[in-house]
């Protein structure tokens, strides 16, 4: 069987690992520059706030229900999830990260409820995330069973098991079918469009006519509804065809300092990431953006340059990405969005070696290890290019992010004991 280890209200949990006056009171967390909910406490949800929600749209309800508030804190949470995959990886086998929150794994068909209880309540012990735990015949099934588990099993180890016959079908008819793993949007309309509402009356129709209809992406989720589990590579394992890193400002940037900073940010953060999958990228595209939202002239541009010699340091993208800039820039317009794209990527492993390269890749390759080790063992940022030095007004205003706990020494924890 596949189940599924899901963290429960994942950013609430993290928050609340380090501030348990948070446990039990409404708590959202919200997106860059403090716009939208993008993480409610069960609390939260009760009062109706819903998810992707302007956060300016409900400050009545925030206030008058003293919901407290935090940034998103994006190196808190990846690090808590890494020691939560890395935590499970040593209590199960065959386990594929789906998303920065949930994995699958494998279990023997006769496992039983006290197995996954185990599971969970060894990962709340040891990181303090609660989880839910669902398991079925295929992945779609262990979706639905961890939802289960998430809203029926009140105890403190949610878990689930989805595998009676008659159990899955009375399941699947309580599941809206625009709820069911795979089925997206369009295709919910589809199916609404010929009355098929539920789980359970998708799954009764002929395979031929769901191929005929959705292809094989529909097909595929139909047989996952028949407990047939279908190979599907993870999204994290997937290999990478393109990366980018982009951001919308609090306040339209005017000044072609500040946006250039931003840029070059934008440009070693990607850089970073390609040296953390051991990728180089070919192809660089710039982009700056005026806010639509505005009635006076705005102005938009882009400009794409192939990389001649692919690579994945930070000096050659940024010196790319600052020359594309440079190119599309026109004083006297704001700005509200600005990134960097890059694609045509491909292993470092395949790197071609060219004989005019005017770059010493070995000693580019040596630099930006010392970097990385240096940036990773004291703090993110510590050695950076003089291009990301001097005002950064541009970043994004999270007025109510957390410190980093787990992951800089200046913001770890402090415990003051008073002595008896």
């Amino acid at each position: 069987m596949r189940a599924l280890v899901d963290c429960n209200n994942f950013f609430v949990s993290c928050e609340r690992v380090f501030n348990p006056s948070l446990n039990g009171v409404p708590v959202i967390v919200m997106s860059g520059n403090d716009g939208c909910v993008i993480a409610r406490s069960n609390e939260a949800k009760a009062l109706g706030i819903p998810m992707g929600a302007p956060v300016f749209q409900w400050r009545e309800v925030i206030e008058r229900n003293n919901v407290r508030c935090y940034s998103c804190n994006h190196v808190l949470y990846g690090d808590m999830s890494r020691r939560i995959m890395t935590l499970l990886a040593e209590m199960v086998e065959d386990i594929e990260i789906f998303s920065v929150d949930e994995a699958f794994f494998t279990i023997p068909d006769d496992t039983g409820i006290d197995t996954l209880k185990q599971i969970a309540f060894r990962i709340q012990k040891c990181t303090g995330i609660p989880v839910s735990i669902g398991a079925s015949r295929s992945r779609t099934l262990a979706k639905i069973a961890s939802h289960i588990a998430k809203k029926e099993c009140l105890d403190t180890t949610h878990a689930f098991i989805l595998n009676n016959r008659d159990e899955v079908r009375r399941r699947l008819a309580a599941t809206p079918v625009g709820d069911v793993w795979g089925i997206g949007r369009r295709t919910r309309d589809k199916l609404l469009a010929t009355n098929i509402e539920t789980a359970l009356q998708f799954s009764m129709m002929s395979r031929k006519w769901v191929k005929s209809k959705f292809t094989i992406t529909g097909e595929r989720t139909w047989l996952e509804l028949h407990g047939v589990d279908c190979t599907m590579p993870s999204p994290v394992d997937a290999p990478r065809q393109s990366l980018s890193h982009s951001r919308t400002f609090a306040t339209d940037v005017t000044d072609f300092t500040q946006l250039r900073q931003a840029i070059a940010s934008f440009a070693t953060t990607c850089a970073e990431k390609l040296r953390n999958e051991g990728l180089i990228a070919g192809k660089i595209t710039v982009f700056i953006a005026g806010n639509i939202h505005h009635d006076t002239p705005q102005y938009s541009n882009s400009a794409t340059a192939d990389i001649t010699y692919p690579t994945s340091s930070t000096l050659e993208i940024v010196k790319y990405a600052d020359r594309l800039f440079a190119a599309i820039f026109r004083q006297g317009y704001g700005y509200k969005r600005a990134g960097v794209f890059l694609a045509n990527l491909s292993p470092s492993t395949n790197r071609q070696m060219k004989l005019f390269n005017p770059i010493d890749e070995a000693k580019h390759n040596n630099l930006m290890k010392a970097v990385d080790t240096i940036n990773t063992r004291i703090a993110y940022n510590s050695l950076h290019l003089a291009a990301l030095s001097g005002a950064d007004e541009w970043r994004p205003k999270s007025e109510f992010r957390s410190r980093e706990f787990t992951t800089n020494f200046s913001q770890i924890m402090t415990i003051n004991c008073k002595e008896k």
